[in-house]
């Protein structure tokens, strides 16, 4: 779990560096997250209408991301109320 949060983190913080499994630069945004920012703040039922062309992961409080990162996996952090409070590739 702590080695899944750290490498999220270096993703994250780290400029998504390819560090041997890691998203690449060109890989950074092949989900189409930058597209989602606009939901973050949102509440997570906007998600339940919307079809998506790559697989989508809903993180809550206590969830581990996945070990395995998948550029074109969306990932959608929410808080504990529902409220989208990240969207990234992985």
């Amino acid at each position: 779990r702590v080695c899944a949060a750290v490498a999220f983190c270096l993703m994250v913080a780290g400029g998504c560096a390819d560090a041997g499994g890691g998203i690449t630069p060109e890989e950074a945004d092949a989900c189409g997250a930058s597209g989602m920012q606009r939901y973050v703040g949102g509440p997570e039922t906007v998600l339940h209408r919307m079809k998506f062309a790559q697989p989508v992961m809903v993180l809550r409080p206590g969830d581990s991301a996945p070990a395995d990162v998948q550029p074109i996996r969306m990932l959608v952090y929410v808080d504990a109320t529902g409220i989208i409070t990240q969207v990234v590739c992985g």
